[in-house]
Order: structure tokens, then C-alpha cells, then sequence
């Protein structure tokens, strides 16, 4: 889809830039339009050039292959200390074997027959982590699902399995790519997600590499958290994997309950997956994993070693038979002065896990300010549970204060530039229109950057500061590329001082270099990050703090973006809401519906109210003399002919043979101020053929023009006499033929045109109107 966007894009650059060119060789005293139809042109070819060779670049799949595993280990060396922590000083035992659910995929499907026609026996698993890799590379379908309860072990267990196939890879074997599910909506092809989702976790291979990386076989995904998905989904994604991925290697995890409901009540399972289940850690395990965490003459641990072993099956050891409670448990008690002793007053496995997953930060924050952090990790939940999703990136911020910034320096720019051609009645109007197109664009999105990870960025603060530099130069660019053509113009086409070209050029470049600035992900971030600080809802040095909650163990890196250490822990902190699945690309009608519909009548409306405001040029009225009929565009009689071409307003003269008539009209200000330059309107001769007719203007000047056709020409005859501001305009139009007939003098869409731009010019010039 991508490649045809770009050649719809190329396309439509060179069909524009072929009409420019065709429409300068209309006029071959102005070759601008031709000039800049050969530009739009060459930047149709040059973005077409630049889309092929990026094409061809990436041709080469095992160089692609090789260098995507090469990411993928860096990605995850940093991580893989975290595992460590549940190793520490020994390995928390965490054991798995086949399942005894009924979700098996049948033998034969796992298995296959062999050439004697054999029955096949079920494949029966069993084993701990450090065998995992052992296990599933002995699986003939090399496909597997990974079932366990919350805090079981899972993400744990796939991440070990991606690092250790990474470590001693075979010959051909694909690279393993770990994709947490939350972000996956099942109405998108699964083919199509997963190619979109190394593209922004590994920027350096282009999606069609990537999308032939996956259906060549090169890639071995890993789809983490299937229970992530509202639970409507889960039966329709297993089909969707399943029909997705039929031969290549294939690793899901999921929560055994949700896996079991999804399978029995639809009948949709992985046709060609072994399964296997997380066991829960024994106490005695637990025991010997919380004895070898603490130094022996801390006997603070005594009274909860004396329980477990007392009661095996009690609530406690149910809460610690996850390798994420026992972890959650050494690291609370290691890090501040309590006493572990306080778990046994907790009667249920719910109240000991929801403790433990409350004193985790402050134990981990207990050497800097707990209540903030906890705070500002409340609201980092909050707006990823407002999102749905799992992923923490920076640059889904983006605030209001970003349209509204915009909005003030179109408005600051429109009233300052508007000032000068209109009077101030529609200078301000004028100003508040363009704020609100600012505000409308930005706010949805029509100027906005969408996210594309900088290729030498392969974790979430790195591309941050890739885009920081991105940001400074586009925003660099555009204010010196907008300054270059506004002193071109106001040099060239209204002979500005280089004072004058300086001041135009540098307040325009300023603002756009502004508005790019903020426009970028860069640029939303740090206006968005400022809200944020100002109402302590994040603090000001805010990827230092991410950072520091890294090391922490708080958060963890998923490629280019954080997750939280384990979901539970995020729904403790705010419960996740599934939004309503959409297919992608489909609008969210239910969020920001009316901020669109306000932004669009801002944005539309007011502008166009104005432009309907501003007089097309001063009025004519009546005052004296022979007063010509006065048609509408109901009764125009030259309005019921096919081949009219105005049906305005008109003043109408009935001239017979040998008539004079003169007749004065008053000139009615508008709202400008501005000088007249000319006449407007059509005068056309009817209703005598052969018939001529002289026309004389006097009161304001002299002018006169004899013609049996008007059309644009003696309009322009008689704009000559016409003075910068007349009050009064004098007409005279005599038969100058014996012709028996009655002529009518039309005068179509009557009135006068004024300079809008007399101010501008002048100031420009470095003069001082006469007319101010």
C-alpha cells in the first residue's frame, strides 16, 4: 500500500507540474507558471528516484535477515540483565510441560504420520527454562503457545527463548521478533501488523523488506499477550494467526483461562502448535529462593519461611507460586525497613499480590520521592489506558497547547499581514479566521508528521534525540526556504526596499519556522511535556525520569518504546479500557467528535464569512441625471439566454436614435480604504444590431470610448480618468448612428475595483501613503 501511495503521490506531483507548464505557455509574455511547473516536476521525479533506489536497496534478505538479528540482540542485551534479576543469586525455578487443557492441536497435526502409516503419539513436553530452546527446536512445526496465569512467567520465558535462539542460531533458522499484542486490532491482516511493527522497532529495513523478510520465512514471530485483547477478539485472532502463518515457526503466549474459554466456545486453535503451561513454584522453592536473597543474620524472613512450610496451600504460597510475586516480594523487603512478617495478616491470594504490587514503588523509589513517582506513573497508565495499549512512547503526547500555539501565530501573523490590505473591521476577522485554520489543521492532524523511526535509533530516548535534530533542521529549512521566496516576491513583484524584503522575510520565516518546529513529533513532545510539567502531571525532565524507572525495573524496553514491568502492574496503577476495534484507518467518531466539528466551522466557516464580507469594489449608486433601470439577477433579460455569461446586477440605458443621456452615480465606500484602480463589470450594447454608442466619464477626470461592443477594453479606456477616491462619477452615452432602432447600454455586475494592496506596496517601497 505504501509503494502505491508513493506512486499516487509522484504521479499527481508530475500531472500538476505539467499543467503549470502548459498553462505558462498560454501566456508567453509570463513564464512563471512554466517555471514553476518544471520545479513541481522535478520534485515529482526526484522523490520518484530516491522511492526506487530505496527499493532496490533492500533486495538483499539474508543481508536484511542478518542485519535485523544483529538489532534484535542489541535491542534486548539491556533487558536481558532484568531476567537476570529472577536468577539471582540462583534461578527461580519456573517449570512447563504439555498442557492438560483441551486446547491440544490433534497428533497428527503436530506430529504427522511417518512413512510406515504409524499411529502418531501425542508429544508429551516438559522441562524449565533453560531447556526451552532445546524443546522447541525439537518440534517438527517448530510452533508452539505458551499458557500460564498472570505473573506466571510467559513474556519472561518468550524473551529468554528469543535470546538464547540469538545466541547459537542454526544454519537458516529465522530470526526470532518478539511483538506484544495489545496493539493489535484482529480486522488488520496479521502479515500487514506485524510488518508495521518491526518497521518502527527496527527503522533501518524498509517495510517491503520486511513484509518479504515475513512470507519468505526469515522471521520467527514471537506474539506475546493474545489475553491483551478484548476478549470478543481473542477466538477470531487465533484463526487469524492460524490462517496467517501455516508452515513457518510460530510462538504465542497467553493466559491459560482465556486460552481454554476462546477454544472450547468457538473451536478456533493453532492447527499446528504444541502447548505447553507454566507450573506454579513450589513453597519449598520459594523457600530456598527467598533464603538465598538475604543475608543469613536477618531472620526477618523466619516467621513467613515457618508459614510457607506450614501451609503449602494457604493464600501466601498461592501468591508467591508466580515468579513475578516472589520477585515482587525479595525486592520490597530487600529495599526498605519492613517486616515480611506483616504478609501473614493478609487471608486471600488477592490482598497479598494487590500489597506487593502497591509497596513495589516505594520500595524501588525509597531513596528519592515516591508520591511523585508514583504520581506521574498513575498518569503514564492513565494515558495509556486511555490509548488501550501497552506501549509507552513519547510521542503520543500531543496536548491541545500544540493547535493552540499554532493558532496565535497564524492569528499574530494574519492580523499583522491583514492590517495592510484590509481596513481593521476585516483585518480581524480576517486574523481570527486563519487561527482557526491553524487550530483545525494541527488539531487534526492535516500537517502533522506522522511517526517514522529515525533508522539510527533503536531505543525510544535515542530516536528522541534523532528527532530533536530532525526537528531543528526541517524547522531550519522551512523558515529559510518561506524567507527566501517572500523577499523574492515583495522584491520582484511590489519593488520592496531590502529593509522592507528583510522585515517580510524574516517575520515570515519566523513564524514557519515555528509552526514546523512544533509540528514535528519532536516539537508536540516538548509543547506537550511543558502542559505537563506546568500542572504536575509529569515532571519537566521527563525522559530522565523514564530513564531512571528503566534502571529501575519499574519499566522495560520493547524496541522503540517502554512497557510497564508486567501489565498487572499497570492495571493496578489504571485498569486498562479496551477501546472499540476499528478496522485501520476508520475515524474514532466517538473521541473529539465536536473539537472536529468546532475546529472545521472555525476553520471553514469564518473565513469564508469574511471573504463574503469584503466588498468586490465600491458600490454605485443612483443620484442624478437619467436613472437607468436597475435589473436583478431574477429579471436580467440577458440572463435567459444560454450564452450569458454574467448574471449579476445591471444597470440598463435605453438609448433611441439621436438620444444623449448623462446620468451621475454616487460612489458608496466599502470597507477598505484603499484607492480605485478601475472599473468592474461587463458593458455590452444589445437590441440595435449595427448600433453605435459613446460613452464619457467627466466629474472625476476625462475618459471617453465610442464602441457597438464593450467588453473588457473600454473599461480599461475608461479607468484612466477615474481619480484615486471620487465621490461622484458622471456618465454620458450618446446614439452616434441614424439606425431607427433602440439601443440598450448593459452594464453587468456595475462597480468600481480598488487597490488592496496600496498599503503594502507603499510600505514596502519604504514610502508613506499619501492616502493614510
Amino acid at each position: 500500500m505504501r509503494r502505491v501511495e508513493r506512486i499516487g503521490g509522484v504521479l499527481v506531483l508530475l500531472v500538476i507540474g505539467t499543467f503549470f507548464i502548459a498553462l505558462g505557455s498560454l501566456d508567453r509574455a509570463d513564464k512563471s507558471a512554466s517555471v514553476l511547473g518544471v520545479f513541481i516536476s522535478l520534485i515529482g521525479l526526484g522523490i520518484g528516484i530516491v522511492s526506487w533506489r530505496a527499493a532496490r536497496g533492500g533486495l538483499d534478505l539474508d543481508a536484511a535477515a542478518r542485519s535485523l538479528a544483529v538489532e534484535v540482540r542489541a535491542q534486548w542485551a539491556a533487558e536481558e540483565a532484568r531476567i537476570g534479576s529472577l536468577s539471582r543469586p540462583v534461578p527461580l525455578p519456573v517449570r512447563w510441560s504439555s498442557t492438560g487443557r483441551p486446547v491440544q492441536a490433534p497428533p497428527e497435526a503436530v506430529l504427522g504420520r511417518n512413512v510406515t502409516g504409524a499411529r502418531p503419539v501425542r508429544l508429551r513436553l516438559r522441562g524449565d527454562v533453560g531447556r526451552i530452546v532445546e524443546a522447541f527446536r525439537a518440534l517438527p512445526r517448530r510452533q508452539l503457545v505458551v499458557l500460564g496465569k498472570p505473573g506466571s512467567g510467559k513474556t519472561v520465558l518468550a524473551m529468554q527463548l528469543l535470546l538464547d535462539l540469538l545466541k547459537g542460531p542454526q544454519e537458516n533458522e529465522p530470526v526470532p521478533v518478539l511483538l506484544p499484542l495489545s496493539s493489535w486490532n484482529p480486522e488488520v491482516p496479521l502479515l500487514d501488523w506485524m510488518t508495521r511493527r518491526i518497521r518502527a522497532d527496527h527503522p533501518t529495513l524498509t517495510e517491503d523488506v520486511i513484509s518479504r523478510l515475513l512470507t519468505t520465512e526469515r522471521v520467527m514471530p514471537i506474539l506475546d499477550g493474545l489475553d491483551e485483547l478484548a476478549p470478543h477478539l481473542h477466538a477470531k485472532a487465533i484463526d487469524a494467526i492460524d490462517r496467517a502463518v501455516t508452515t513457518g515457526p510460530l510462538v504465542l503466549t497467553c493466559r491459560g483461562d482465556e486460552y481454554e474459554t476462546a477454544v472450547t466456545s468457538t473451536g478456533a486453535f493453532l492447527s499446528r502448535a504444541a502447548v505447553i503451561e507454566l507450573k506454579p513454584i513450589k513453597a519449598t522453592e520459594v523457600i530456598d529462593f527467598l533464603d538465598l536473597t538475604h543475608i543469613p543474620e536477618d531472620d526477618r524472613w523466619n516467621p513467613v519461611r515457618a508459614h510457607l512450610r506450614a501451609h503449602s496451600d494457604g493464600p501466601l504460597a498461592e501468591a508467591l507460586s508466580t515468579p513475578l510475586m516472589a520477585d515482587l516480594a525479595r525486592t520490597v523487603y530487600e529495599r526498605r525497613p519492613a517486616d515480611p512478617a506483616e504478609l501473614l495478616d493478609f487471608t486471600d491470594r488477592a490482598a497479598v499480590e494487590d500489597h506487593l504490587l502497591d509497596a513495589f514503588i516505594p520500595a524501588v523509589y525509597a531513596s528519592g520521592h515516591p508520591r511523585r513517582a508514583r504520581r506521574w506513573l498513575t498518569y503514564l497508565a492513565e494515558n495509556m489506558a486511555a490509548h488501550g495499549t501497552r506501549d509507552l512512547s513519547w510521542w503520543q503526547f500531543r496536548s491541545q497547547v500544540v493547535a493552540l500555539t499554532v493558532a496565535v501565530l497564524f492569528c499574530a501573523m494574519g492580523w499583522w499581514f491583514l492590517r495592510l490590505l484590509f481596513a481593521p473591521p476585516l483585518a480581524a476577522p480576517g486574523a481570527l479566521g486563519m487561527a482557526g485554520l491553524g487550530y483545525f489543521v494541527v488539531k487534526d492532524g492535516v500537517w502533522a508528521e506522522i511517526h517514522r523511526p529515525d533508522p539510527r535509533a533503536i531505543d525510544p530516548l535515542g530516536m528522541l534525540r534523532r528527532q530533536r535534530l530532525t526537528a531543528i533542521g526541517s524547522a531550519l529549512l522551512a523558515g529559510l526556504g518561506v524567507g527566501l521566496v517572500i523577499a523574492a516576491v515583495v522584491t520582484v513583484v511590489f519593488a520592496a526596499s531590502s529593509r522592507s524584503a528583510g522585515l517580510y522575510a524574516a517575520v515570515f520565516g519566523s513564524v514557519f519556522m515555528a509552526v514546523s518546529a512544533v509540528n514535528t513529533p519532536w516539537g508536540t513532545f516538548l509543547l506537550s511535556r511543558l502542559r505537563l510539567a506546568a500542572t504536575r502531571r509529569l515532571p519537566l525532565r521527563f525522559t530522565r525520569f523514564i530513564a531512571d524507572a528503566h534502571e529501575r525495573g519499574v519499566l522495560r524496553q520493547a524496541g522503540t518504546v517502554y512497557q510497564f514491568r508486567h501489565a498487572r502492574f499497570q492495571d493496578r496503577l489504571a485498569p486498562l479500557r479496551p477501546r472499540p476495534q476499528q478496522p485501520e484507518g476508520a475515524l474514532d467518531r466517538a473521541e473529539g467528535f465536536w473539537g472536529r466539528q468546532a475546529g472545521l466551522v472555525v476553520a471553514v466557516a469564518l473565513p469564508a464569512m469574511v471573504l463574503f464580507a469584503v466588498p468586490q469594489g465600491y458600490r454605485l449608486d443612483y443620484h442624478s441625471g437619467a436613472e437607468p433601470r436597475h435589473y436583478t439577477a431574477a429579471d436580467n433579460p440577458r440572463c435567459m439566454g444560454p450564452e450569458s455569461l454574467n448574471c449579476g446586477f445591471a444597470f440598463v440605458w435605453e438609448l433611441p436614435p439621436g438620444a444623449v443621456v448623462t446620468t451621475t452615480l454616487k460612489v458608496s465606500k466599502g470597507l477598505t480604504e484603499q484607492p480605485v484602480v478601475g472599473f468592474r463589470g461587463t458593458i455590452a450594447a444589445e437590441g440595435c444590431q449595427g448600433a453605435a454608442v459613446g460613452l464619457t466619464l467627466a466629474g472625476a477626470g476625462s475618459a471617453s470610448v465610442t464602441s457597438s461592443r464593450f467588453g473588457e477594453a473600454p473599461l480599461k479606456d475608461l479607468a484612466r480618468g477615474i481619480a484615486s477616491k471620487p465621490t461622484r462619477l458622471t456618465f454620458t452615452l450618446r446614439r452616434l448612428d441614424s439606425r431607427p432602432c433602440t439601443a440598450r447600454l448593459f452594464w453587468d455586475g456595475e462597480g468600481l475595483s480598488y487597490d488592496f494592496a496600496f498599503k503594502l506596496k507603499h510600505r514596502l517601497r519604504g514610502d508613506r501613503p499619501a492616502a493614510e
